[in-house]
């Protein structure tokens, strides 16, 4: 947006446009302010003392590697490297190289699965991916299972905070 600003001041200096285009905002379909919503220490804190091991690794990995649930739920055991997370993003596929912290290699070591055909280091309790999908009534697709947020949300429940999911990790650690 920065640019075509530049660009339309430039095309009024030389005088390819008669005027500026009206309006204090020439783009008004784009939104320019952030809509990241951190998490505070304090809150972090609290739910990091209400949460198992599982759903400490998986804030770990939110804070520590920018993680989001999908992230999380397609995570394999060829990924961790020498204390380091490196693959490419689920949504753009760009590679991507994060160094673990000393807390998040612990906790994934305690809560890792078992290497299993899918070769995905977490499992639900009944050996799922953290994210599936159930066939209701015939049709596949329908019934998404989201491990990582139910895990989550009991705990942000039990803190009795309101507001924060766990994707507002990402916009923490970034």
């Amino acid at each position: 947006i920065k640019v075509c600003r530049q660009f339309i001041g430039w095309c009024v200096a030389s005088y390819h446009l008669d005027r500026i285009p009206r309006g204090d905002n020439l783009f008004p379909k784009y939104q320019t302010e952030s809509t990241a919503k951190a998490v505070s220490i304090e809150n972090i804190r609290q739910i990091w003392d209400k949460a198992d091991d599982r759903v400490k690794t998986y804030i770990a990995l939110g804070l520590n590697c920018c993680f989001t649930q999908s992230d999380l739920a397609s995570l394999k055991f060829s990924h961790l490297q020498n204390g380091y997370i490196i693959r490419n993003r689920n949504k753009t596929g760009i590679p991507t190289k994060f160094k673990l912290w000393k807390v998040t290699k612990t906790l994934i070591d305690k809560t890792k699965a078992i290497d299993n055909d899918n070769h995905l280091v977490f499992l639900t309790a009944k050996g799922f991916p953290l994210i599936h999908y159930k066939s209701t009534d015939g049709v596949m697709g329908r019934g998404r299972t989201d491990a990582v947020a139910q895990a989550f949300n009991r705990v942000v429940r039990s803190v009795r905070l309101n507001g924060i999911s766990f994707g507002n990790f990402r916009d923490t650690s970034a």
